[in-house]
């Protein structure tokens, strides 16, 4: 019998992992990927804040397109997972009340690009994704989640200045997968389209939308006792006072300090995140439970950091005003005192003078009297 090579055993056992997963999910896996889905959604709605941001160079806003889909560049995380994923065309106005229109298929890059190109500039947040809904996790061929949410653009298009863009609900493709290096599950958009079921094309003399209100309708009012119960539940979370920080960063943090935080509500398997700017640098804490927490600070010195808190159960987030992490030893210090310490060693190692000439002895020396001229 043919010995495995070691590379082939890895493939196989990496693959049987994945096999395991895709077919015995557990709730903390599925709440991971849900976890993960939304922040993606959020990453998503940063992106494109960034490439309307007139503040930001051409070339970073390249940067930022070819991070969301390229792991080759990682000024930006990766949104999506490939540059072959698809997203239907929103930025081009289009009549939504019509029948049978004809929506273009764009690759994240196209897509992107044609946002960086149409949608104008602005320095206030003009991009919102709202309302965002998940689906259960689905199993076929891989592992996804649906994202539904609306999507609102407050700017307009550079080419139709008169056009007003109005509220869309859209339906975002999630592909999960297992990172068994990082002992985590890996989540990225896969596809992005309208909600079918959301567009406003006449229908009898009225719309889908309404059609599908009167169907939303008829289900609630056939629910059993448990749904209603779960519908309660689901009211009394949206009637929860919103998430705010109880205690204010300070403008200027120290490396290596501690710093409590605490928040006016408890919290479950809430995501702690560090901004600088737009830009989110990485999740300092996971699975976070309770009204505070303390934050060793070990990020290197720069300004605009911003700390976010978001609990997925109730998707609520709060975001504190941005800070400075100053460096542990001041740079005055850092560059004086070597100075200091330097010139001090030099003072008392320096040779001592050698001795001079001999000076000349008083005794030795001889007084001339001039002689007087002979008459």
């Amino acid at each position: 019998m043919k010995k495995l090579h070691p590379y082939c055993l890895m493939v196989f056992i990496y693959c049987c992992a994945l096999t395991s997963y895709a077919q015995n999910l557990t709730e903390f896996d599925e709440d991971q990927i849900k976890r993960r889905a939304t922040l993606r959604i959020q990453e998503f709605e940063e992106l494109l804040q960034l490439i309307s941001d007139p503040t930001r160079s051409r070339g970073a806003i390249d940067r930022y397109i070819q991070s969301s889909y390229s792991r080759k560049d990682s000024l930006f995380n990766q949104v999506f997972y490939d540059d072959k994923v698809i997203i239907e065309d929103d930025i081009t106005p289009l009549d939504l009340t019509k029948n049978d229109i004809e929506v273009s298929a764009l690759t994240v890059p196209t897509y992107l690009n044609n946002f960086k190109l149409q949608y104008q500039k602005y320095y206030e947040k003009t991009i919102f994704f709202t309302e965002l809904e998940l689906s259960d996790i689905h199993k076929e061929g891989f592992i996804y989640v649906i994202a539904s949410y609306n999507s609102e653009f407050k700017g307009k298009n550079s080419a139709y200045k008169n056009h007003q863009y109005k509220p869309i609900r859209r339906n975002a493709t999630l592909r999960a997968e297992y990172d068994l290096e990082k002992d985590r599950w890996q989540v990225w958009i896969a596809g992005v389209n309208y909600d079918r079921d959301m567009l406003h094309s006449p229908v009898n003399g009225t719309t889908q939308a309404v059609e599908k209100v009167k169907e939303e309708v008829t289900i609630i009012s056939t629910v059993d006792t448990k749904e209603k119960e779960d519908t309660k539940a689901t009211s009394e979370i949206a009637t929860l006072p919103s998430l705010e920080f109880t205690t204010a960063l300070p403008a200027k943090v120290k490396k290596g300090k501690n710093i409590a935080l605490s928040w006016n509500a408890s919290v479950e398997n809430a995501t702690v995140t560090l901004y600088q700017g737009q830009t989110m640098i990485k999740e300092i804490r996971q699975d976070l439970s309770g009204q505070q927490w303390n934050w060793k600070v070990q990020q290197k010195p720069g300004k605009d950091y911003m700390i976010k808190l978001y609990e997925p159960k109730t998707r609520k987030q709060v975001a504190s005003q941005p800070f400075q992490v100053k460096p542990r030893i001041p740079v005055v210090l850092k560059v004086g005192l070597p100075l200091i310490i330097a010139g001090a060693v030099y003072y008392f190692t320096k040779p001592e003078p050698g001795p001079g000439p001999d000076p000349v002895p008083e005794s030795n020396t001889i007084e001339v009297t001039p002689e007087l001229p002979n008459p």
